[in-house]
């Protein structure tokens, strides 16, 4: 049951399919992506799954979490404009006028926007519920028990995935991964992820996890999600890279895992001494 490389996907993944089949179609994208044909994925996304609270209708999410959504939403914004884009990011408006600021200023697709936006915000939210923390615990002890079972030597994270990866990794210390690679990670976005971390940052700082030998941050500058891009700034023994991942929507799992960094880092990590 070995595999040389785990990946854990990020939001947006589930789908009224079994666990496993969904699992198996991720695998198969993932391997043809990387270029990597010893690889497992850990699925969770069932989870966390949203089909009862209207998917891709950001309202009703909202009101379904009681304004959790809305409030997240403005600190990503928030962030963003911080990181250099205009000032409609810091108003607290609707979540709709955010998300039209964002097809407007992205040229993306207004249905793809706002089946996006609902994943992460009503995931992330999920995740963090401190009125659900069972959800929690059973994504991080799926992600555990894929390590356990697959043992690899490289763990690809994207997304939530490699948050729920940062803390079930530090939550099971005995797990031991060679190399950890974060890819389009909102680990260090602040107020509504980065300070709820499990261990909590001490003095605004993470540390990389007890069983990881070398962790490496791959993000796209122009990832809307990978914010900061960098995380040398809120965690220590972190390494970052940049890679751009094409044009449009760069935050996709498929376009990280087939650029030249993320397949030279895995693939150095994976050939034979």
């Amino acid at each position: 049951m070995g595999a040389e490389v785990l990946g854990v996907h990020g939001v947006g993944n589930w789908r009224s399919v079994l666990p496993a089949d969904r699992a198996a179609t991720l695998k198969r994208d993932w391997s043809d992506a990387l270029g990597v044909t010893s690889l497992e994925v850990a699925y969770y996304a069932h989870h966390l799954s949203l089909d009862h609270h209207g998917d891709d209708d950001l309202e009703l999410l909202d009101k379904a979490f009681a304004g959790a959504p809305a409030e997240l939403l403005a600190c990503w914004m928030q962030a963003i404009a911080l990181a250099g884009e205009p000032d409609h990011g810091r108003a607290l408006a609707p979540i709709r006028q955010l998300a039209a600021w964002w097809v407007q200023r992205y040229g993306l697709d207004r249905d793809v926007v706002d089946r996006f936006l609902a994943a992460f915000l009503g995931e992330v939210v999920c995740y963090f519920d401190p009125l659900a923390p069972a959800r929690r615990q059973a994504v991080r002890t799926e992600v555990a028990t894929a390590i356990s079972l697959h043992r690899p030597r490289v763990v690809v994270a994207h997304s939530l995935g490699s948050v729920v990866t940062y803390e079930t990794l530090w939550s099971y210390p005995a797990l031991q991964v060679e190399l950890l690679v974060t890819i389009g990670s909102p680990l260090g976005l602040p107020d509504r992820i980065h300070p709820l971390l499990q261990p909590a940052p001490v003095d605004g700082k993470g540390g990389r996890p007890p069983g990881v030998g070398r962790w490496v941050n791959v993000a796209d500058p122009a990832d809307l999600v990978a914010i900061p891009p960098e995380l040398q700034g809120c965690f220590s023994d972190v390494e970052d890279f940049s890679a751009p991942a094409g044009m449009g929507f760069t935050h996709a799992a498929t376009r990280y895992l087939a650029t030249r960094v993320v397949r030279s880092v895995v693939g150095e990590h994976l050939r034979p001494r």
